[in-house]
């Protein structure tokens, strides 16, 4: 199955490949994959199961950086995205960088190119966290080529590990599309209802391919009106559910 974001993840393992065994066995490692995903790519490049065909979606390529910065870049969406990961994937790299790739500039060059593709689905998606969630990639692939408990020692992540773990289970389930916030679970939802402005609230701009969205910018955040996600929650303990009492004229005792 061919997605937005396996396309990236192809791009990565690419580069990674191309570092640590060279151009050729890379190419010769990952050319059915790159093959096999243009053929399906082909095949359905006027379709959609839903929002965009793999024709639109490279069309939008054009404008991709204008479509980056006003329609699916969001910090928060990043930040949840990845949490704490984003912390070790930094503190991996750095060591990989000082002990496998001995300060190289190529070592240093996988990482960046790395880095930047994990924000690369955001040229063509709105769903931040859900697009930029691919960071979970390049982090495994550098833990298997480290000594990852060697590198953690290394800036004691012992000491405030405890720390990062709670700020982990802080961090809210969330679908975050174009800026707004929908709730996954009763806990997310009870945030949103009380610290964001719900979407009806807000001006709205127009959008490339979705209509309206409140402006909010890249900072910003908004209750994103989503019935078929926060209407399937149900929360603990449940609510009572209230039965209107009706009197019948003829026998005022039935209800």
């Amino acid at each position: 199955m061919v997605h937005e974001k396996s396309v990236f993840d192809i791009a990565i393992l690419a580069v990674w490949t191309t570092w640590k065994y060279g151009i050729k066995r890379s190419a010769s490692l990952m050319l059915p994959s790159v093959a096999s995903s243009f053929c399906f790519l082909w095949l359905v490049a006027d379709r959609s199961t839903e929002n965009l065909s793999p024709l639109e979606s490279i069309k939008l390529l054009r404008s991709s950086l204008t479509f980056l910065f006003r329609e699916s870049l969001n910090v928060w969406g990043i930040v949840l995205a990845g949490g704490v990961l984003w912390v070790i994937f930094a503190v991996c790299a750095w060591y990989f960088f000082k002990t496998k790739a001995n300060y190289s500039v190529r070592g240093f060059i996988t990482i960046i190119i790395m880095t930047f593709l994990c924000f690369a689905p955001l040229l063509v998606a709105h769903d931040t966290i859900r697009m930029v969630g691919i960071i979970w990639l390049p982090t495994y692939l550098l833990i298997r080529e480290i000594d990852l408990k060697a590198a953690l020692e290394s800036v004691r992540f012992r000491q405030w590990a405890l720390g990062a773990c709670f700020l982990q289970l802080l961090l809210p389930p969330l679908l975050l599309y174009l800026g707004g916030a929908a709730p996954l679970n009763c806990y997310s939802r009870y945030l949103i209802l009380h610290f964001l402005r719900p979407e009806k609230d807000l001006p709205g701009i127009p959008t490339s391919h979705s209509g309206l969205r409140p402006a909010v910018g890249p900072f910003g955040l908004y209750a994103l009106n989503r019935p078929d996600i926060s209407d399937a929650i149900v929360c603990w303990p449940p609510q009572p559910i209230r039965f209107k009492v009706y009197h019948s004229a003829s026998n005022p005792d039935r209800l």
